[in-house]
């Protein structure tokens, strides 16, 4: 996928509803059942029982993210009035010294795809397969998950998927187009600001990854190829301490930066009770290995699509069971040629097997 800001993460028909009997009223990720259908073939509409729930997380590793009750409603309030002003004017953020509320938005209840995207995986697969961005992530359905029981459940997490939109998320061909359960994660405030209307269908938090809770100073105006402030590249060992990653920081230095809240995936995901995650998109601007030291790995990971897989990110997958597949990749890059650093792909045989090695 293109180069994204943030740490950051299916119908079969335009016009679905979401359905959100599975949803409990503080988010709780259970795996997408498919719903009962109407008349017309599409789902039926259903009453989301799930509100959006703010979330505080702890400041030492392997802390627990827990819901904040009181004054949640007035939270969440103030957050989707703050998004719409940001989304109206085209600006990062309001207030470059504010940090913004952690908030899992879910599913909405009922909502339409546009008519103007492919309305089949059919047509979905024909339109993209040799794109640059989107053809990488069709290798790895056709891989690992195109050979699965139509309606099988899923669960993708998409870790810079920018502002959501078809052409530039890797998430959308395996929501719409599988009924997959996910979640999406962005830093920018812009961006997340559009991501929570092109993308009603799906789980969503406004957030940078790290390995544990903190803040950190973001720079870039909104759209692709924003970042963390600094070097975070040169980070190497255990993350975020005392505001220093890298040779980052938590406090902006210069009018074009702005802070974010920075929020391991661990806990969150544990606090939305996901069960496991079938498919990890992460695409975070050199920032791999401490996004990923920021996982409960006693959570099942099946894939994992990681752009700029370097450094010590690919001894810590090995440790964890994790085996690169070269044939999930682009033909062109699966020697590492130079320009093609983007889009390893790893998996654990434990729980999945790319397609050549199924008996």
């Amino acid at each position: 996928m293109p180069a994204r800001l943030c740490f950051v993460l299916v119908a079969l028909a335009a016009g679905r509803s979401v359905n959100a009997e599975h949803y409990d009223a503080v988010g709780a990720a259970r795996p997408r059942r498919r719903s009962r259908r109407s008349s017309s073939g599409i789902d039926a509409p259903k009453r989301a029982s799930a509100k959006a729930q703010p979330l505080k997380c702890g400041l030492e590793p392997g802390s627990d993210c827990v819901p904040v009750d009181e004054g949640a409603e007035a939270l969440v309030d103030e957050a989707r009035e703050r998004l719409r002003e940001i989304k109206k004017r085209g600006v990062p953020t309001l207030d470059p010294l504010s940090v913004p509320p952690l908030i899992v938005y879910p599913p909405a209840a009922k909502f339409e795809w546009s008519s103007q995207e492919p309305q089949t995986l059919t047509a979905y697969l024909s339109k993209y397969r040799t794109d640059e961005w989107l053809g990488p992530v069709i290798r790895v359905y056709e891989t690992f998950f195109a050979q699965r029981p139509t309606g099988s459940e899923g669960f993708v997490l998409e870790a810079g998927g920018l502002d959501g939109v078809i052409a530039g998320s890797n998430s959308y061909l395996f929501e719409r187009f599988l009924g997959w359960n996910g979640l999406m994660v962005e830093a920018n405030q812009l961006n997340f600001a559009k991501l929570l209307a092109t993308r009603p269908g799906i789980f969503r938090a406004e957030t940078a990854l790290c390995p544990f809770a903190g803040n950190l100073s973001f720079t870039g105006p909104g759209g692709c190829c924003n970042s963390v402030a600094g070097k975070p590249a040169k980070h190497t060992g255990a993350g975020l301490r005392d505001g220093k990653w890298g040779d980052s920081h938590a406090e902006p230095r210069s009018s074009n930066e702005y802070k974010v809240r920075c929020t391991p995936i661990g806990p969150l995901l544990r606090a939305m009770r996901v069960p496991a995650v079938d498919l990890f998109s992460l695409d975070v601007e050199s920032a791999e290995y401490a996004v990923l030291s920021g996982m409960d790995w006693s959570i099942p990971f099946s894939v994992l699509m990681i752009e700029g897989c370097k450094g010590s990110t690919p001894s810590l997958l090995r440790s964890k069971g994790f085996v690169r597949s070269r044939d999930a990749e682009p033909e062109k890059c699966r020697n590492s040629r130079p320009g093609c650093a983007r889009d390893q792909v790893w998996y654990h045989p434990d729980r999945i097997r790319p397609k050549a090695l199924v008996a």
